[in-house]
């Protein structure tokens, strides 16, 4: 939701891995399928992010970012395009994330997979929270906890 509202407000673009899955997967149930489409969809919206930063525009990009080592794999990546490089850290507890994506598998749209909280759990357990010294490596940081 945050990152479509910043893309309302600005020249930017944004990628979403979900919704380019969504739009050419057969069975959006094959854990096996969306786990093969994953890494080539990052892939190529990593390198077409690199081209429009060198472009001077503005890209978002809508992975989810759960670890430290992605996330320095992308910073890494961008930085010599010399753009900005920000980053937004949603600071939800868990039982409101759950709330949120069960009010949002009510009202799937064509783009959107559905999550189930099975899978919001094993994420969570994965999920490593930007520390001090990996925030400083960023041009902007942002957090919101609500």
């Amino acid at each position: 939701t945050l990152a479509k509202i910043i893309e309302e407000h600005g020249r930017t673009i944004r990628f979403s891995p979900d919704e380019w899955i969504k739009k050419i997967i057969w069975n959006e149930n094959d854990e096996k399928q969306l786990q093969v489409m994953r890494g080539p969809i990052e892939d190529i919206q990593l390198q077409l992010t690199y081209k429009l930063l060198k472009a001077g525009l503005d890209v978002i990009l809508e992975n989810g970012f759960w670890t430290t080592d992605e996330r320095m794999k992308y910073l890494n990546t961008l930085k010599p395009t010399g753009a900005r490089i920000n980053l937004y850290y949603l600071n939800i507890p868990y039982d409101v994330l759950i709330k949120r994506i069960n009010e949002r598998n009510s009202r799937l749209t064509d783009s959107d997979l559905f999550i189930d909280e099975k899978e919001l759990s094993e994420w969570s357990k994965i999920f490593e929270a930007p520390s001090i010294k990996e925030i400083k490596l960023y041009d902007d940081y942002r957090e919101y906890s609500h």
